[in-house]
């Protein structure tokens, strides 16, 4: 299970989903770290670095994880226990 989620993680960052996840996180949502990062406040950059990495990463690994979840609960009796 482990090696399958760590699969599935690999072919999500390989895959043109990274991207439109790069251009949610990053374009819509405040995570623009393209600026001058000295020149920021701190609670600027926490809350930009908040959504560019932070949020961004915890969802692409949280889609493996979910997708087993939803995987598990279509399969037929003997095979989801």
């Amino acid at each position: 299970m482990l090696l399958a989620c760590s699969l599935a993680t690999i072919l999500i960052l390989l895959s043109p989903l990274l991207q439109v996840f790069i251009i949610i996180f990053r374009k819509i949502l405040p995570g623009n770290l393209t600026t001058d990062v000295e020149a920021l406040s701190f609670p600027i950059l926490l809350i930009r670095m908040f959504f560019a990495a932070g949020l961004m990463e915890e969802l692409l690994k949280a889609l493996p994880v979910l997708g087993a979840c939803w995987l598990g609960r279509r399969l037929p009796s003997p095979w989801r226990e």
